[in-house]
């Protein structure tokens, strides 16, 4: 196997707490300018761009220039993906407390209620909506994917809704009736 010395130089970026605070206030997809990423992150506006001068000079944040002002994202998904692998290693490997402390981040609490996580949501109210989702008979797990049912076939093919809580529009051929049986993706 042939050594990439990138991975160390992605790690040394990576292994700086502020850097890595910096891009988990961007790992939600969204770009954010200079002083609300030192904000969030809990740095100075100067070492916050020093911080930001280093990563998108490894490729690992995109600059956005919007007048006098710098806006900053994830460079693309792999770095997204990245960051949440580690992310994840990071949880599961540390001990765990007797009662999980919470974060005072605003950042934490958003992203645990809600996220885009590459092509897919994340986030409590992604699982929320897959599990009303399964118990409403719309999806059903086979293997390792989600497909849809069906009844949830049928109904879409309609354009009728299951859950007949409120009116909303439905027609002889709505756009989501051409739902193959393929895999979904939540």
């Amino acid at each position: 196997m042939e050594y990439a010395p990138a991975i160390s130089q992605v790690a040394t970026l990576l292994a700086d707490p502020k850097r890595s605070a910096l891009l988990w206030a961007l790992i939600d997809g969204a770009s954010r300018g200079g002083d609300e990423l030192a904000r969030l992150a809990g740095v100075s506006l100067s070492s916050a761009g020093a911080h930001l001068s280093r990563l998108c000079a490894a490729g690992l944040l995109t600059p956005e220039a919007r007048g006098r002002k710098r806006y900053f994202r994830i460079a693309g998904p792999e770095v997204g993906a990245a960051v949440e692998a580690l992310a994840h290693v990071c949880v599961i490997s540390a001990p765990r407390p007797a009662q999980p402390a919470e974060c005072g981040s605003p950042v934490t609490a958003t992203m645990r209620q809600a996220r885009c996580c590459g092509e897919h949501l994340g986030g409590e109210v992604a699982a929320a909506l897959l599990s009303r989702l399964q118990a409403g008979g719309w999806l059903e797990l086979e293997g390792p994917q989600l497909r849809l049912t069906p009844g949830a076939h049928r109904a879409l093919r309609r354009g009728a809704c299951l859950c007949r809580r409120y009116p909303h529009g439905s027609g002889s051929e709505p756009s989501f009736a051409k739902v193959g049986a393929g895999p979904v993706r939540i």
